[in-house]
């Protein structure tokens, strides 16, 4: 049986290896010209600091849930639909960093834009809303099972982990984050070193992945204090949005000469990324926002019912 489960896990790390290098000839873009319409599907990145990870970390999923699965049966323990929006979230990482949208990001802002909202708006709620980690504590070794809890426990590690997910917290970093990497200096900083592209990327996928575990999991007033930092997200995001839509100059001119072969000027380049990020991510937060708004009516709704049918009935119809 162990046999046996360890083969799924790894034919299940192998599939998302091949879905990363799926669909055509796969090379990292090259370096110097950005890239033109023709090279799309030739430009895919084969960075192993980002396949590796995502192949370890699926496959370690993926030898938990097999485990979990193999001991209770499929969707015990761990529901389909979770280990789907894991799976769903993993793919989204793959599009954001591996698809060619990563090496056209070089070209067009619009794509750059693109991918910061896959990585904040989709990838990480998806992951969020999965809770892999007891999956992937299955899917650990017997031997390093125990460690790994351990060190979850540190209560210094604890303690940070608190805070970072506070929701005041989470918020202001998602924010201050959002904002100082799309300044122009930050955008063309970007462009010029890898080291930089990569740690815009890293530092805007982990802020968001704080952001919304520190929404998903709200208890009592809770919910006002996680609606709130929805919409004030919302409305942050669609003000940056709004700025790059309704500018009268290019504000990111690292990218005033690289959308011509994309048939596009610099100020329609920046306008599009507007339009993308200001509707798109703004429906993410506000459709988050009203699955907790009623959430927590129906909870509100259901507490009153359980006193309703404790209270002693009124005088008259006793």
């Amino acid at each position: 049986m162990e046999r046996h489960v360890r083969k799924m896990g790894f034919v299940c790390g192998l599939a998302t290896l091949a879905a990363a290098l799926a669909t055509g000839p796969a090379s990292a873009h090259v370096d110097g010209a950005p890239p033109s319409p023709h090279d799309f599907w030739t430009m895919w990145s084969l960075d192993p600091l980002v396949i590796v990870p995502l192949v370890l970390a699926t496959t370690i999923y993926a030898f938990g849930l097999v485990r979990r699965w193999g001991g209770t049966g499929l969707g015990r323990g761990v529901p389909v639909w979770k280990a789907a929006t894991f799976f769903g979230g993993m793919f989204a990482l793959v599009a954001a960093l591996v698809w060619p949208l990563d090496a056209m990001g070089e070209s067009l802002f619009a794509a750059h834009m693109a991918q910061h909202v896959v990585l904040m708006n989709v990838a990480a709620p998806l992951l969020v809303v999965s809770t892999p980690l007891p999956t992937i504590a299955y899917g650990l070794p017997r031997s390093f099972r125990h460690r790994f809890a351990m060190a979850l426990t540190w209560p210094p590690l604890r303690m940070m982990w608190r805070v970072l997910t506070g929701v005041l917290v989470a918020t202001a970093l998602q924010q201050v984050a959002l904002w100082l990497w799309h300044t122009p200096s930050a955008i063309s900083a970007a462009l010029r070193d890898d080291f930089v592209h990569a740690l815009m990327h890293g530092s805007l996928f982990v802020v968001a992945f704080l952001f919304w575990i520190a929404v998903s999991h709200p208890r009592g007033i809770g919910y006002a204090r996680s609606i709130l930092a929805l919409l004030v997200t919302a409305k942050l995001c669609g003000l940056l949005g709004a700025l790059m839509i309704f500018a009268p100059r290019v504000l990111y001119p690292a990218y005033a000469d690289r959308g011509g072969p994309w048939g596009m000027s610099p100020i329609e380049d920046q306008q599009l990324a507007g339009l993308i990020m200001m509707p798109t991510a703004g429906a993410v937060y506000l459709s988050a926002a009203i699955a907790l708004a009623a959430t927590w009516l129906g909870r509100i709704a259901k507490q009153a019912d359980s006193k309703a049918a404790f209270l002693p009935p009124p005088a008259g119809l006793r």
